[in-house]
């Protein structure tokens, strides 16, 4: 039974955790070699979307514990509860951090992705992959884990 009553960075680390975390890089890899080469498997596009999404990973570790001084993964992917957004204002408050924090980890991932994969394919291509890529990963992430938590 997964416990909706737990921060991401903790379960980030069970089993389910780390199965949804494989299940969503799976799908941006998939969705990123589908965009950029047109195929479902290419096997670079997804060492690289790999490496970007490590990268996007480290730095949101590092800036949610400067941001929120030693509590890591709280602030980059947030993960609450009813109890936490119970009234309009925090849901509202809520909802513009998620937007910023979705907003940097594509920032993120636009520019590995760029350095790594721009001798090869177009830059606007690999921006627009990154992007849908990512949009897709996070819309299909938020879902699951809020469900845990909403219903």
């Amino acid at each position: 039974m997964i416990q909706a009553d737990i921060g991401f960075g903790i379960y980030v680390f069970s089993l389910p955790g780390w199965g949804l975390m494989i299940f969503l890089i799976l799908i941006e890899c998939a969705m990123m070699s589908e965009l950029i080469r047109k195929m479902f498997f290419n096997q670079s596009i997804f060492i690289t979307t790999i490496i970007s999404n490590f990268i996007s990973a480290i730095l949101g570790m590092v800036i949610s514990l400067l941001v929120t001084s030693g509590k890591w993964l709280i602030v980059w992917f947030p993960w609450v509860g009813r109890e936490e957004v119970a009234t309009e204002k925090q849901f509202h408050l809520f909802a513009i951090y998620y937007i910023l924090a979705v907003g940097f980890t594509i920032l993120i991932e636009v520019i590995a992705n760029s350095l790594l994969l721009r001798q090869k394919y177009r830059l606007i291509r690999i921006i627009r992959a990154t992007f849908v890529a990512n949009l897709i990963s996070i819309i299909c992430g938020s879902a699951i884990l809020y469900i845990f938590s909403f219903l």
